[in-house]
Formats: structure tokens, sequence, C-alpha cells
């Protein structure tokens, strides 16, 4: 974690006349602040030490700027590196997550927005400057977090919960997809990093992960979530608003267990 004063000394660069909340929570390495201007707005910055998450915040900035005009999505206000840790600083979006509306919204409301946003998301076009997220390339990163120790044992899903973590590992190396329906994907796709104001779609947050690869990688997470926060019945309203008749049930397998090395 950045010392305050280095902080300061970084936004220093940056703004004059702030202020510097931080913002407790959060379950990753990173920490966020909260930045407050008298004349141009609000940020989030947050910091993490360099090479120790499974994404970079410069690719969560990169994401940002490709998807920037196309999706709603953060202005980037700055990134910067010191070399041990890594800092993003990116516009406040208006609104909240799509999981603070629990209890607020109906629960088919919720899924509805859910599913569609992500439609809009995989509806993108490509091109040449999209981030790509090569399937080998994260198993080699989920091959890196066993080997160091780096996966959570105790937040399993309740299936994997009497495996060890090399057996999971080669359950998933079994699992492997050889077809791939590439979109451009969210990376973690859960209902904390979708904003909505009111009824209307504010943006897409914690982007790191993100880039080109199959639509399951965002859709096995979507369906966990719904799982774990409604009821399985609103699975199907979730792949009928998507666009899809159904489940690819291995897919979903693989791209569920994937997530539990991150």
């Amino acid at each position: 974690m950045t010392p305050l004063f280095d902080l300061k000394h970084i936004l220093n660069q940056y703004f004059r006349n702030y202020e510097v909340l931080p913002i407790p929570g959060g379950a990753t390495a990173a920490c966020l602040y909260k930045i407050i201007t008298k004349t141009k707005g609000t940020y989030i910055l947050k910091t993490q030490p360099a090479n120790a998450a499974s994404y970079s915040l410069c690719s969560e900035k990169q994401n940002y700027e490709w998807l920037l005009n196309k999706v709603p999505v953060p202005a980037v206000a700055f990134f910067y590196t010191t070399g041990s840790e890594e800092l993003l600083c990116v516009s406040e979006l208006s609104g909240k997550t799509l999981e603070a509306y629990i209890g607020e919204l109906n629960t088919e409301e919720i899924v509805t927005r859910y599913a569609r946003a992500l439609k809009l998301l995989h509806s993108l076009p490509i091109d040449s400057a999209a981030q790509v997220q090569p399937l080998d390339t994260i198993i080699s990163k989920a091959r890196f977090n066993l080997d160091n120790s780096l996966m959570d044992m105790d937040d399993l899903q309740p299936e994997n919960r009497y495996s060890t973590a090399s057996q999971l590992f080669y359950r998933l190396l079994e699992l492997k997809p050889s077809d791939h329906e590439l979109v451009f994907t969210h990376g973690d796709y859960s209902l904390d990093n979708i904003i909505f104001h009111e009824d209307r779609l504010s943006g897409f947050i914690d982007i790191g992960g993100g880039g080109v690869a199959d639509k399951y990688r965002d859709i096995a997470i979507a369906v966990r979530n719904i799982q774990d926060h409604f009821d399985d019945d609103l699975v199907s309203l979730f792949c009928h608003e998507y666009g899809m008749s159904g489940l690819d049930e291995r897919k979903m397998k693989f791209y569920r267990l994937l997530d539990e090395f991150f």
C-alpha cells in the first residue's frame, strides 16, 4: 500500500484542491480511494502492488480506453507506476452496483439488466486494438496462482471443497474446451462490477481481466452470481434476455472451475 504521504506526492502532479478518502472493503490486494476535487469532479483511485495481482492495472487502463465511447465506462484520469506499485485513477460513475439494488428492485428486473448489459458488451465489434486474453495464458496464470498458494481455498464452491488445488487444476485441464465463441469479455462479470443510475447503465468497472475471450468466461460467473443471490429459476430469464436458448454445461463447468484460481 502506498503511504499517504507518497500518494499525495503523486496526486499533486494531477490535482489541486482535493481531498482523499479511503474506501473500505474489497477482497483483493488493491486499495481504493475517493478523490474529491473542487473543480474537476470526483475520481476513484486504485492502487496495488505491481506483479502481485492476476491482472495489472495497466491492463485495466487499456480496456477502459478501448471501451470508451463504445459502452459506458469510467474515463481514465491517469495511470502511474512506481516500479513496485501501480496506480489507476478513473472518473467516478454515478449510481450504484446492481448488487446494491437487491432488496430495492424486484429480482427479475435486476437479472434482466444484468443480462442486457452483458449482451451489449459481447455485441461489440472486435478490432486489432482490443486486448486479447488467450485461454492458455489464463490457464498459465491459474497454474501460477496454484504454485504460489494464491488460491483462496476457504472460498471454494461447494462442489470443489473436498478436492486439493492440484486435483482441481487437473480437472480443469480435462474440461478445457476446444471451441471458442470469441467476444469482448468483462473478465469478472459479477453484480458488484456493473453500475446503474436509476434505470440507466452507468458503466462497467473492475475490468482488468477483460479482453477477447470465449463468452462463457462471463456467462459462467453471471450464472453463479444469479444462483448465489436469487432463485435458480432466474437463470432461464437471464438466458432469454441475453439471447441464448440454453447453456453449454461443459463450458459452464470449465469456466466456473477456472474462476476458483483467481
